[in-house]
């Protein structure tokens, strides 16, 4: 270290020459962990931010339902409020949020990030619009997917378009959405909305188109 100014140079005494070292230790150690620490926090915001970007069905997507492409569609407004992801802790369900599924559309198109993806001969999507509410003073990370399932008889079948993981900031409200392939004749449907292996309900869904 260099001083500007006068500087009287002393004898150290022998106590001195013992406590110097200890010193030199510890800033060498902390020099160490500081940029350790710094390392460690953007690593966990990167998890974050990938964990929960929005994707689906195995690549980077953003499920958004035409308007245009509308074929019928039926008001269902049910609210429920499941376990959410608390950031701080992936790894365990902590929170809880208000997902609200507000209607039902049938579609020839849905848009996949903004691109229009049509419906094959002889199918239609079944698109379901959701709003998710976050009460807590922390931000919860959320998949609808998990919670909703399209039953045919005795069998349950997953969305097959979504957003793989929605961040929901503290005290706020975020839209998200899910898709399900379907015989476009077909008017009538069941779907399972809340915990599979808890509380659910199971919706009827019946189109006129």
């Amino acid at each position: 270290m260099v001083y500007k100014g006068s500087f009287v140079d002393r004898k150290r005494s022998p106590a001195a020459t013992a406590v110097m070292p200890n010193i030199n230790y510890l800033i060498s150690r902390r020099k160490l962990w500081l940029p350790l620490a710094l390392a460690a926090v953007l690593l966990a915001a990167l998890i974050w931010m990938l964990f929960f970007r929005n994707s689906g069905t195995g690549s980077a997507q953003t499920v958004k339902s035409n308007q245009e492409a509308t074929i019928d569609t039926q008001d269902l407004n049910k609210t429920y409020t499941l376990p959410a992801l608390n950031p701080s802790n992936t790894a365990q369900k902590k929170g809880l949020m208000e997902m609200t599924v507000l209607n039902a559309r049938k579609l020839n198109q849905v848009q996949v990030e903004g691109k229009p993806v049509d419906a094959p001969a002889g199918k239609a999507f079944i698109s379901l619009d959701i709003e998710l509410q976050n009460k807590a003073d922390v931000s919860l990370g959320f998949f609808s997917r998990d919670y909703i399932r399209l039953i045919e008889g005795d069998k349950p079948y997953a969305p097959q378009f979504y957003n793989r993981g929605i961040a929901v900031a503290p005290v706020s409200i975020k839209s998200d959405r899910v898709a399900f392939l379907v015989d476009k004749s077909q008017k009538n449907f069941q779907i399972r909305i809340g915990e599979l292996q808890g509380q659910s309900e199971l919706v009827e869904v019946n189109f006129s188109k």
